[in-house]
C-alpha cells in the first residue's frame, strides 16, 4: 500500500503493542535419562513475532513503514524447536 507523501493522509499513529518473543524449555529428570543412558536432555520451543496490535487505521507495524510511503506487512510468526542431548 502506498500512502501519499506530504499529505495529512501520510500521518499515522505509531502507538503499538507487541509480544515479540516467547521461549519455553524443559529439562528431563535424571530418572528418565538413566534408562536412555544420557547425562542431560532438554527440549525448547521459541516463537518470534507472536502478537501485534497497532492503533493506526491500517493495522500496520510502525517499524515496517518506509520513508518513501510504502507500507510493508509485518514480519510473519516464526517457530524454532531445539532438542539438546548430552551423552
Amino acid at each position: 500500500m502506498l500512502i501519499t507523501q506530504n499529505s495529512t493522509n501520510s500521518i499515522l499513529s505509531t502507538n503499538a503493542i507487541r509480544l515479540e518473543e516467547v521461549q519455553v524449555g524443559f529439562f528431563f529428570p535424571n530418572k528418565t535419562l538413566e534408562a536412555m543412558k544420557l547425562k542431560q536432555l532438554s527440549l525448547s520451543v521459541q516463537a518470534n513475532n507472536v502478537w501485534f496490535k497497532a492503533k493506526n487505521k491500517y493495522g500496520y507495524d510502525p517499524r515496517s513503514m518506509s520513508t518513501t510511503g510504502l507500507l510493508m506487512p509485518r514480519m510473519p510468526m516464526e517457530f524454532s524447536f531445539t532438542l539438546n542431548a548430552v551423552l
